[in-house]
């Protein structure tokens, strides 16, 4: 069931070259992709191709959206990336790395342990000398490379690199723009919403889930909304006997799936955003032990949700969300 936004109060407020990022530092050995897909779901939903819109592609009654941008590989595209605001850094799908002519690094660490929803899995790794979308450009990097990519993208395009950026993703208009932040605040008709950055990308925010504080961790590379088994517990859903709630695998980065149970959520705050009649798949899921909520109540907000906005801004040098629900001021 789509989720639906409802405005308590609204917010008033009032070209440059790309920044080069070089990886002169080094290469973690541990990193965290969060993209996702869910199993038991309608076919139409799992069998919907990459196609229209091109960038911003919106949630729908029975379609999850995603947000896609165009990325530039040594020169080279643009190529399909699938934005990742939970992944900490940026992936090639296996048949680009083929397409451009790129080879397993030998001369370090060969592979890379790639940790996401479900489970982890080993990675071998490519040197790029570019990756460039919008005001972004990393320059000599390290990255890994899986068989697929969700959705049929050609990558991943992870949060290394945004530190300073301002991501603006518009759903009505079918576009994405990655800039350098100015610091500046809201426009008109958009909600703020602070969140601060954990383990160096991750994006979480205060919210309520029926009244009950939560972390909420803001992840566009996640299809559908996760709550953890301590959020279940201190919401008391799902627990009628005569009326089991759905059952459905997720399925992560590796081989690996897991079980949740859908259940629907009472309503969502964050910020000054309500958000009702969303379904949330809970479950004791591996992305709560690596990102340490396992024993305090949390919620991964998937692009279920953040699909049916109109705009979402992500400021990382604000550390702010800025949120424009559908409708608003027309």
């Amino acid at each position: 069931m789509n989720p639906r936004i409802q405005n308590v109060e609204i917010f008033s407020a009032g070209g440059s070259q790309p920044q080069r990022r070089s990886n002169q530092a080094g290469f973690p050995r541990w990193l965290w992709l969060s993209v996702f897909a869910m199993r038991g779901l309608c076919a139409q939903e799992q069998a919907e191709p990459l196609a229209e819109p091109a960038h911003a592609i919106p949630t729908t009654h029975d379609h999850a959206g995603r947000i896609v941008a165009p990325v530039r590989v040594n020169g080279q595209g643009p190529f399909r990336f699938v934005v990742d605001t939970g992944a900490t850094h940026s992936v090639l799908s296996l048949d680009l790395a083929h397409k451009l002519l790129l080879q397993p690094d030998k001369t370090a660490n060969t592979s890379v342990t790639l940790s996401g929803v479900t489970g982890s899995t080993r990675a071998a790794v490519v040197t790029v000398q570019s990756l460039q979308v919008g005001d972004l450009l990393l320059e000599q990097r390290r990255v890994p490379v899986l068989d697929a990519v969700f959705a049929g993208a050609d990558g991943v395009l992870g949060a290394d690199g945004l530190q300073d950026m301002r991501l603006t993703v518009d759903f009505r208009n079918d576009s994405i723009t990655i800039e350098k932040s100015t610091l500046r605040a809201a426009p008109r008709y958009f909600f703020a919403i602070p969140f601060d950055i954990k383990f160096g990308s991750l994006l979480v925010a205060n919210a309520k889930v029926g009244g009950v504080r939560v972390k909420a961790i803001i992840d566009t590379g996640a299809e559908r909304t996760l709550g953890n088994p301590a959020l279940r517990r201190a919401l008391r859903v799902g627990l009628d006997p005569h009326r089991r709630p759905a059952s459905t695998d997720v399925e992560g980065v590796t081989a690996d799936l897991q079980s949740g149970d859908m259940i629907q959520a009472p309503t969502i705050a964050i910020g000054g955003v309500k958000i009702n009649q969303t379904d949330v798949t809970f479950g004791d899921l591996h992305v709560f032990k690596v990102w340490d909520y396992e024993r305090r109540p949390a919620l991964l907000v998937g692009m279920d949700v953040l699909g049916v906005l109109d705009v979402l801004v992500i400021d990382y040098a604000r550390q702010e969300l800025q949120l424009r629900p559908a409708g608003a001021g027309r």
